[in-house]
C-alpha cells in the first residue's frame, strides 16, 4: 500500500489551522461561521443554505441511513490501479469538503484521505474508493455505496464507494463521491430536490454535474439532525463486525448492507 499526503484547499486549511488555537467556545462559533462559507465552497447560493429553506423532498435529503459512529476518525483509501493521479486528486476534494462540516454536523466525524491500497480494504471505520460497473440506465445510477455493520446495527464498520469507470470529469468523480460520502452520514437520496440544493441529488448523466462537490448547508442540517438523535439512542458500539456478500441495490440506490438490525440502546 503507497500512502501519500494530504491537505484541505486553502481556504478550509486557513480556518482549520484557526480553529487549532482557538477556545472551545470560540472554536463552536468558527464551525458555524464556516456553514455560511459551504456556499463558496461547493457551489450553491447562501439563500440555499438557510435552515427555513431546507424543506425536505425539495432542498433536503431525508435521513435515514447507515452511519458511522460518533467521534471517530474514518479513514479513506482509493484503489490503486482505478484512477489516474489527477482523478485522485479530484476525489479528495469531496473528502475534504465533509471533513471540514464535522463539527458544524455535531458528528464529529473526521474523514482523512489515507493513500492508495491495491486491494478493497475492511478494517475498522475505512472506506475503499473504486472502479466498478453499476450504471443503471433505467435508474441513471452511476455511483453506489456498499456498507458493512457492526453487531446488527446500521452503524457502518467499513464500507466501499464504487464509481462506475464511464464517469472520468473532475467534475462528476466530485459530485459522485460527495453523493455516496452523504450516504454514509445518513443521508438518503433526493431526486425532487432542486439543483445545488444538497449533494443527494439524482445523478443527471455522464455528460452533466450538479456543480456539488461537497456537503451543501441544508446537508450539514440533515446530518446535525440524525446525529444529535443518534446520540441520544445509542451507547458507543463494540466492534464484532457482521457482513454478507449483499445483492445489486435497489432502485432507490439503498446501500448494499446485512439484514435489518435490532440496535443497542441506553
Amino acid at each position: 500500500m503507497t500512502v501519500t499526503g494530504n491537505s484541505p484547499p486553502r481556504p478550509l486549511r486557513q480556518l482549520l489551522e484557526a480553529g487549532n488555537i482557538m477556545s472551545p467556545i470560540h472554536r463552536k462559533l468558527l464551525w458555524f461561521a464556516m456553514l455560511f462559507l459551504l456556499p463558496g465552497l461547493t457551489g450553491t447560493s447562501r439563500a440555499q443554505t438557510r435552515v427555513a429553506d431546507c424543506k425536505v423532498g425539495s432542498r433536503a435529503a431525508a435521513t435515514g441511513f447507515w452511519t458511522w459512529q460518533p467521534d471517530i476518525r474514518v479513514d479513506v483509501y482509493v484503489l490503486q490501479n482505478d484512477f489516474s493521479k489527477e482523478e485522485i486528486s479530484s476525489l479528495k476534494t469531496p473528502i475534504e469538503l465533509w471533513d471540514a462540516v464535522s463539527e458544524a454536523t455535531e458528528s464529529k466525524v473526521r474523514l482523512t484521505y489515507a493513500g492508495t491500497t491495491q486491494t478493497t480494504l475492511e478494517c475498522e471505520n475505512c472506506v475503499t474508493i473504486r472502479r466498478g460497473n453499476v450504471h443503471n440506465e433505467k435508474t441513471r445510477h452511476a455511483s453506489e455505496i456498499r456498507a458493512f455493520g457492526i453487531n446488527g446495527t446500521r452503524i457502518i464498520h467499513h464500507a466501499s464507494i464504487v464509481i462506475d469507470p464511464r464517469i472520468k470529469t473532475s467534475a462528476l468523480l466530485k459530485s459522485a463521491v460527495a453523493h455516496e460520502l452523504g450516504h454514509s452520514f445518513g443521508l438518503q437520496d433526493c431526486y425532487d430536490c432542486k439543483d445545488g440544493s444538497t449533494a443527494m441529488i439524482k445523478f443527471g448523466g455522464f455528460s452533466f454535474s450538479d456543480g456539488v462537490e461537497g456537503p451543501t448547508g441544508c446537508d450539514v442540517t440533515q446530518v446535525r439532525k440524525a446525529y444529535v438523535e443518534l446520540k441520544k439512542r445509542y451507547r458507543p458500539v463494540v466492534v464484532q463486525v457482521q457482513e454478507d456478500e449483499g445483492e445489486e441495490p435497489a432502485l432507490d440506490d439503498t446501500p448494499v448492507v446485512i439484514p435489518e438490525p435490532q440496535l443497542p440502546r441506553f
